[in-house]
This record gives C-alpha cells, sequence and structure tokens, in this order.
C-alpha cells in the first residue's frame, strides 16, 4: 500500500468519525427536553387590587397592601382634572409613592411642555422620545430630580381629549422599576 493510499484512508476514516461525532451530537440535542420553570409565568399582579376610572375609561393594578389616594385638589402645580398617588402612604407625596395617575384637558405637546416648564427649577431632563405603548403613540420623557438625586419616567398618552400623565421611578434609561413597571404595564384603557 502507498504512502497516497495511506493518507486517503485515513482522511477518509477521519471525516467518518467526525461525521459520526456531530451527527450524535445533533441527535442529543434535539432529544434533550427543554425544561421551563413555570414559576417566571406566574403573574404577580393577580392578587393586587384593582382601581377602576368610569369617568376617564382607565384601570390599573397595585399591591393589596398599597391604596390609591385621589389628591386632584391638593398641591396643584399644574391644572389637572385627576390627580391619583398610588403607594404604602400616598398622603406624603414622595414619601412612599411609587407611581401617580394625572389627567389634563388638552394635548401631549402641550402638557409636557408645562410639565417639564415646572420640572426645570428641580430637575434635569435626561431624556424625550415618543414610543409605541398602551395602544398609542406615547411620549415618554425621563426626569432626574436633582434634591433627591432620583430618576423618575413619565408617560403621556393623548386618548381623546385628555393627556393621561403616569409617572414612576427609573433606572435613568427609561426602565420603569420593578413596582412601579408591574403598576404601568397593567394600566390600560376601556374597551
Amino acid at each position: 500500500m502507498s504512502k497516497k493510499n495511506l493518507k486517503i484512508i485515513l482522511v477518509v476514516i477521519a471525516v467518518i468519525l467526525a461525521g459520526g461525532i456531530v451527527y450524535c451530537a445533533l441527535k442529543l440535542v434535539r432529544t434533550t427536553p427543554i425544561t421551563i420553570d413555570k414559576t417566571t409565568l406566574v403573574d404577580e399582579t393577580t392578587n393586587w387590587k384593582v382601581y377602576y376610572n368610569s369617568n376617564y375609561g382607565f384601570s390599573f393594578k397595585y399591591p393589596a397592601n398599597w391604596e390609591v389616594r385621589d389628591q386632584t385638589s391638593v398641591n396643584q402645580k399644574i391644572d389637572s382634572s385627576l390627580k391619583l398617588l398610588v403607594g404604602a402612604n400616598p398622603q406624603n407625596e414622595g414619601q412612599d409613592m411609587v407611581y401617580d395617575v394625572v389627567v389634563f384637558s388638552g394635548t401631549v405637546d402641550i402638557v409636557a411642555k408645562k410639565y417639564k416648564t415646572s420640572a426645570n427649577n428641580n430637575s434635569t431632563i435626561i431624556s424625550d422620545t415618543t414610543i409605541t405603548k398602551y395602544g398609542a403613540q406615547t411620549r415618554a420623557i425621563v426626569i432626574k430630580n436633582n434634591i433627591t438625586n432620583l430618576n423618575y419616567t413619565t408617560y403621556y398618552i393623548q386618548k381623546g381629549d385628555n393627556v393621561f400623565q403616569l409617572t414612576g421611578p427609573s433606572d435613568g434609561n427609561g426602565n420603569d422599576t420593578t413596582i412601579a413597571n408591574k403598576i404601568a404595564n397593567t394600566f390600560e384603557f376601556a374597551k
């Protein structure tokens, strides 16, 4: 047997062995069952309370040990039709307040401009973008409060003649913190 034939035989054996290894690996991958951790699929808001406002046709969920406080006539910096504070102790705005919902008459641009103007004294605007959220074009403004050094994301949603302003703490990149994000994700308009 010549060296040339021996090399060819060795190459053929190497290719067959490599093919066998690849075949076995693929078969193992295909037959390995995929397990899903069902605890990650549990909706943590299932046992939360639901706030529903029939005048404006919206609802959201909030933790069962929290409360929603109507603060419409208290400490108004900007005229609003409705102002709700959601938290463990919503009587003291800024303390244990996680989320607020405010309803204004007008357009998103006018309301956002007023909000940005009133916030400029003690705040820095980090970003101002338009996104699709809540089934509509939504303006998202992230503001850093220079006194508390905390960041807040505010969403403005136009629905008819009203603008819905949803504000909660964020990480500065527009990502709501855990509970604020869960409350925001349960906000919806009546169908």
